[in-house]
């Protein structure tokens, strides 16, 4: 049988029947891109949020500004110039593992000259990945980890002190996720199903 739907066109539409399609509901995994968020505040490392700390003559020193995404604040420590050269260290922490391939660390008034960048799987030890500098920073793919550190921070020597002082430090890279997807499946392994119709078009006769 065939339906004409209109005769003033130059081809007709013939019903063939319906079919069923059928499909499931699946899992998929993957990864998007990731930066740091801003903080207000230090945060707990080990804990459920994003945070981060700091060592140096003058501890924390209020770490959470380098990583608050407001150029306008600053955060400055210092240590003696003949100090232990990982005694001025950045470390940071997120509650699920990431993938870091870029560091961007801009400085303030007394500057950030270079420091290793490091990660670290228990936040106690440590990896060597690459000597960073100011600015912009490529990473080597090291797979995902929960701790990240700058450690021999080189600053600016000045009164006898090693000082090191930064607007923003900025982490990118990227996250793992899940999420679901629809799929077309089998009759013997379905969550719903359609029927559709099958078109046959041709020539009017």
């Amino acid at each position: 049988m065939y339906i004409v739907k209109d005769k003033t066109l130059g081809n007709c539409v013939f019903a063939n029947g319906f079919t069923r399609k059928y499909f499931k509901t699946i899992t998929v995994s993957g990864e998007r891109k990731w930066e740091n968020p801003a903080i207000s505040e230090p945060g707990t490392l080990g804990g459920s949020t994003f945070a981060c700390t700091a060592t140096g003559d003058k501890g924390n020193n209020e770490i959470h500004v380098a990583f608050d995404k407001a150029k306008a604040t600053e955060y400055f420590n210092r240590c003696g110039s003949v100090a232990d050269i990982d005694y001025l260290t950045i470390t940071v922490y997120n509650p699920v593992a990431i993938r870091v391939r870029s560091i961007e660390i801009i400085p303030a008034y007394y500057g950030f000259e270079s420091g290793i960048f490091q990660y670290s799987d228990n936040g106690s030890t440590w990896t060597d990945i690459k000597a960073i500098t100011k600015g912009q920073n490529d990473v080597p793919d090291v797979g995902l980890h929960k701790y990240w550190k700058i450690r021999a921070i080189e600053g600016v020597y000045s009164g006898g002190y090693r000082n090191v002082e930064v607007s923003e430090i900025y982490l990118r890279g990227f996250e793992p996720y899940t999420y679901q997807k629809e799929v077309e499946a089998t009759a013997d392994d379905y969550d719903r199903y359609e029927d559709h119709l099958n078109i046959l078009r041709g020539e009017i006769k």
